[in-house]
């Protein structure tokens, strides 16, 4: 049976509103970014909208504050920092709440000329406390260590200096509160630890599910289109008996080196290259060498400057990027494409322009030419997709450039250092050279 209210509610809807209340009054702002930034900001919420409602009834019952309003006053400010709190100033006002609830008690003490040994512990044992409790969750254990060393020096030194209290009277709640302060600053710096351990371990798992997503699809497009290669040539073969061994000859070696390129595809997914094929340069050399082999009528030509040269990729996807471009030349290029490849170093980033002699991209297509399935009406054309997903990966960018008064497109591929990082180790270069 559903009860019906005055209001035209039911009590069902009136305890769900009421239920849901507290997390309206502590709703944060829009601009505050989601996960624990949201949890700081509701948490401060909480704590201002608590401390509206307990220091007035703080005003009426200490006997600390006398006549002073000192809490009446309070009331009045933690409201306005509760309504900041709700806004994109929350930081700002997590600083201030920290610092302002570590003050009370000094404030208190200050003011009042008489104590008692009872009420020094209550001022000593809670203010401070509250304080650490509160700066566990809002600021970093930085900022939370240097609050625990200031406000044990400043108990000790409003001790002394106070005519009414003295050391001798504040001495055991002071070491009482630092002892406290401390064992809440290492239990909040050791949470927050392995707090961020466990989410830069999340963080590692999604980039690696990311890059398995990359791979699977990398697999299946460059697969696919190799496969296409090698059964084309196998069937040309088939027909194209003596007299004509030359021409079967070329065709056994195009698919020779096809399923070559399949095998090489295939150890990107098992352990690293080994170390000298990790320099940029050569690696780009190689697929230039690979994709001409594969490839009859393609001409690739590699110049790089002397600083891109000895640096180490630290990803085996940069590799496809190059594979995928110089497929996508070979594809669309005309029968005899024309490839150069210019390699530069700029204020620590890498620099890479890929240009064909082909006709180009139709102006239609050019907004849509880093989509899925763009390239043909068949559908299969994910090759600059997937490049531009690697480069997104890779924390890089590849865009289209505009060629006026020229043929051909031209990519320009920005990768940052942190792919492609570090000088080539000096035995591995000698190594090379001498091979």
């Amino acid at each position: 049976m559903i009860l019906q209210s005055h209001g035209g509610f039911t009590i069902r809807q009136i305890l769900s509103r009421v239920y849901e209340l507290p997390f309206r009054l502590t709703e944060p702002a829009p601009e505050v970014e989601s996960g624990g930034a949201t949890l700081k900001a509701r948490y401060l919420s909480t704590a201002l909208f608590a401390a509206c409602i307990v220091f007035p009834f703080l005003q009426i019952a200490s006997e600390s504050v006398g006549n002073r309003p000192i809490y009446s006053l309070m009331s009045f400010f933690v409201a306005a920092l509760y309504l900041l709190s709700r806004t994109k100033y929350v930081n700002y006002v997590a600083s201030i709440t920290v610092t302002t609830v570590a003050l009370i008690p000094f404030v208190i003490m200050m003011t009042n000329p008489v104590w008692t040994g009872t009420r020094i512990l209550f001022q000593i044992l809670s203010w401070p406390v509250l304080a650490v409790v509160i700066g566990s969750q809002l600021l970093t254990p930085r900022r939370e260590g240097m609050l625990v060393f200031g406000i044990s020096v400043g108990l000790i030194v409003v001790a002394i200096a106070h005519p009414g209290i003295g050391l001798e009277m504040a001495a055991e709640p002071i070491a009482v509160s630092i002892a406290l302060g401390v064992l809440l600053f290492f239990g909040s710096w050791t949470l927050g630890y392995y707090i961020e351990k466990l989410e830069k371990r999340h963080l590692d798992l999604e980039e690696k599910q990311k890059e398995l997503e990359i791979y699977t699809s990398l697999l299946t497009h460059d697969l696919s289109n190799d496969l296409q290669v090698v059964l084309g040539g196998l069937e040309l073969a088939s027909f194209m008996l003596p007299p004509h061994e030359g021409k079967v000859e070329d065709q056994l070696k195009v698919s020779h080196a096809a399923s070559v390129r399949m095998s090489n595809l295939l150890r990107l997914f098992s352990a690293p290259p080994p170390e000298e094929e990790m320099d940029f340069v050569t690696i780009v050399e190689r697929i230039a060498q690979r994709a001409e082999e594969t490839s009859i009528g393609l001409t690739i030509t590699v110049n790089a400057d002397d600083d891109t040269r000895g640096h180490i990729v630290t990803s085996r996807l940069v590799g496809s990027v190059f594979q995928n471009l110089f497929r996508n030349a070979v594809q669309h290029a005309g029968e005899t494409p024309v490839v150069d490849v210019a390699m530069s170093l700029n204020n620590d980033l890498f620099e890479v322009i890929v240009q064909d002699d082909g006709p180009g991209v139709n102006p239609e297509m050019k907004s849509r030419i880093f989509g899925r399935s763009s390239a043909t009406p068949e559908g299969t054309g994910v090759g600059l997709y997937l490049t531009r997903k690697i480069m997104d990966l890779l924390g890089g960018t590849i865009k289209l450039m505009n060629t006026p008064g020229q043929s051909g497109s031209r990519f320009k591929l920005v990768f940052p250092a942190e792919t492609i990082t570090g000088r080539e180790p000096e035995l591995s270069r000698i190594l090379r050279e001498q091979r």
